[in-house]
């Protein structure tokens, strides 16, 4: 029995001779075995009993123990260590933000470091010897100010892209590695971001395609993406196959080498780190450069008075790729997991309280010796254990319904824009439409055969993009009537697939 305490073999051990000795009774009493005998039969029990208790067998080494699991670096050179931390605790405000001018871009991400080594046995290195790539370019917006409070002592700091100045002097931001130091540990400091987006100038930023976790789980991966089709689409196919995958659940321990990664993408289920992992090294045997970043995906909104809170549950990895001109360009390849507000994917329900995957074990956690009494012992506990299982199951469901409704309200609570954009955004992948960065509605409403797609294109771009024009519930009633029609008409209206309102269907 893995990871069961010498306690629990004593109990065992205890039990499975109180339940051979009684069937000795038993046996003795209705005349079958003689006195001398039974005897002996009793003595073999105990002896038996304490082998079990007393001589160690072979240790049973658990699944999860040989896995590559990333050292304990220090979380000042090492954010991706922390992300468990802060993932434990969802709700615990890590910082505020106030935006002292328009926010644009600059609250939907905010990076802690980036990490461009990668070692098929350990996972990211955080080393300033990072790959040979560009630095990140600056967007083409305005500035801003912006103050932030943090709620704990920190030296390497959570910040907008695009920073242009920081106080308290000393500060330093490193461009190249997206860190930002204070001199010392603080709680308070002030930036000024540019709030523009960050615009390539050019195709992705090439490399020699690498294969530093090739596996048939990878492999698989990228013969999925087509081919023929230039660099950029061949990611954004890369993106969405990803996505579609599987759930990005919250990190119960840092894994990111070769062997969780690829058990991640076989199993269909991994943390944030690992689906940015797969997605940096398939996009590097694709031939582009990437890294991943480790950071915060705000799931709120600025508000109107340009505050903005950052909580654990918002602690995620995502991956980036170069783009000619020094721009490294954020990618989205979670299931389950957004950042609200960016205009290339929908809203999700990763606020909501994280499940524990009770596939993570501790990381120093032992083997322990099993005994035959032992195993025999677990046949008497089957009845219990049953019933566990099934009020398990019975609370499980109980929070999936939960979810659900959590998700709901949150869709309820989205405006008419933020609702015709996530469902513009479901009804492509519906549709089975690749679309790149550099790709309009109207290109992809005249390139598809699907008529509800056409119409809900020409929908978009005059509610959202027309100058003077307000989305209303009236268009976002019309935009869901129009994602229905184009789910049920590309033949993905069956199954219970979840939508972005998180109601299955």
């Amino acid at each position: 029995m893995i990871g069961v305490g010498r306690g629990w073999e004593v109990v065992g051990a205890a039990v499975g001779a109180a339940t051979l000795a009684g069937m000795l009774l038993a046996a003795r009493g209705a005349g079958r075995v003689g006195r001398g005998r039974s005897a002996l039969v009793a003595g073999a029990v105990v002896c038996v009993a304490a082998a079990c208790v007393f001589v160690p067998l072979p240790r049973i080494v658990p699944h999860r123990e040989v896995v590559a699991v990333r050292p304990a670096d220090p979380p000042e050179t090492d954010p991706l260590s922390r992300l468990p931390q802060w993932n434990d605790a969802p709700r615990d405000p890590l910082l505020h933000a106030r935006f002292v001018g328009p926010p644009g871009d600059a609250g939907r991400l905010w990076p802690l470091l980036a990490y461009g080594t990668y070692r098929g046995d350990t996972g990211w290195q955080a080393s300033p010897a990072l790959t040979a790539l560009p630095a990140n370019g600056t967007g083409t917006g305005t500035g801003t100010r912006v103050e932030v409070v943090l709620a704990h002592l920190e030296r390497l700091v959570p910040h907008p892209f695009g920073v242009r100045t920081a106080q308290p002097a000393g500060t330093r931001y490193d461009p190249r590695s997206e860190a930002l130091r204070t001199p010392g540990a603080g709680t308070a400091y002030s930036l000024a971001v540019d709030t523009g987006p960050r615009t390539p100038v050019g195709p992705p930023a090439g490399a020699t395609p690498s294969t530093a976790c090739a596996g048939p789980e990878l492999g698989s991966l990228v013969a999925r993406v087509h081919k023929d089709a230039p660099l950029a689409d061949q990611l954004a196919g890369l993106e969405q196959v990803l996505a579609g995958m599987g759930a990005a659940e919250p990190a119960g321990q840092v894994e990111d080498g070769c062997a969780a990664v690829t058990a991640a993408l076989r199993e269909g289920r991994g943390t944030s780190d690992q689906y940015a992992t797969a997605f940096a090294l398939a996009a590097r045997m694709l031939g582009a450069s990437s890294r991943v970043v480790a950071g915060f995906a705000p799931q709120r909104q600025v508000a109107a008075d340009g505050g903005l809170d950052v909580l654990g549950g918002d602690a995620v990895a995502w991956p980036q790729i170069a783009y000619a001109g020094g721009v490294w360009v954020d990618y989205w390849p979670l299931s389950g997991r957004t950042a609200l507000g960016d205009p290339g994917h929908t809203p999700s329900a990763a606020a909501t309280e994280p499940v524990r995957d009770p596939r993570h074990s501790d990381p120093g956690a032992r083997g322990r010796s099993v005994g035959p009494l032992v195993l025999a012992a677990a046949a008497v506990l089957v009845l219990p254990a049953a019933a566990a299982v099934a009020v398990a199951l019975r609370r499980r469901r109980a929070g999936r319904i939960a979810e659900e409704r959590a998700a709901a309200d949150r869709w309820a609570a989205l405006g008419p824009r933020e609702r015709i954009l996530a469902l513009w955004q479901r009804s492509l992948r519906d549709g089975g439409v690749p679309a790149s960065r550099s790709t309009t509605t109207r290109d992809i409403g005249t390139a598809t055969g699907l008529a509800p797609l056409r119409e809900l294109a020409g929908l978009v771009d005059r509610t959202l993009y027309v100058p003077g024009a307000e989305a209303g519930e009236e268009e976002a009633e019309r935009a869901e009537r129009l994602a229905a029609a184009v789910r049920a008409g590309s033949g993905t209206g069956s199954g219970t697939r979840r939508g972005v309102d998180g109601r299955r269907r």
